[in-house]
């Protein structure tokens, strides 16, 4: 398997740091620049990967969302700790203050996000 979940996880990262990047320029820049976050592999060392960008798709599918939700509170809670504030992971599409309001007043989003347990402070940039 070429896409492991580490791997994919990455390439999705990369896909929305790089502002969006489409599938095909993800498993380009990895082939071209990053061909060490791939396993090994014998059509990574006999450097015969294609570019095709289906496999990577493919693997995006069977991410667990477990994984997902790791990584995240890994990340939440580091950043959580050097900054000395709590911090929330918004997921999903905000399209006004209005649905900002709505999730951060919903209890069972609350309820779920242990920033706000904590007393933790949504912060803005």
């Amino acid at each position: 398997m070429i896409y492991t979940n580490g791997g994919t996880l990455w390439m999705h990262i990369l896909q929305r740091l790089g502002g969006g990047k489409t599938l095909n320029e993800v498993v380009s820049h990895i082939i071209s620049h990053d061909r060490d976050l791939l396993p090994d592999n014998k059509r990574v060392r006999e450097n015969t990967l294609s570019g095709n960008s289906t496999a990577y798709s493919q693997a995006r599918k069977r991410l667990p969302l477990e994984t997902i939700v790791e990584f995240s509170n890994r990340v939440c809670n580091y950043l959580g700790q050097i900054s000395g504030n709590g911090v929330c992971l918004l997921i999903g599409e905000m399209h006004s203050l209005s649905d900002l309001r709505s999730f951060l007043c919903d209890t069972s989003t609350r309820a779920f996000n242990p920033s706000f347990q904590k007393g933790g402070r949504l912060l803005f940039r």
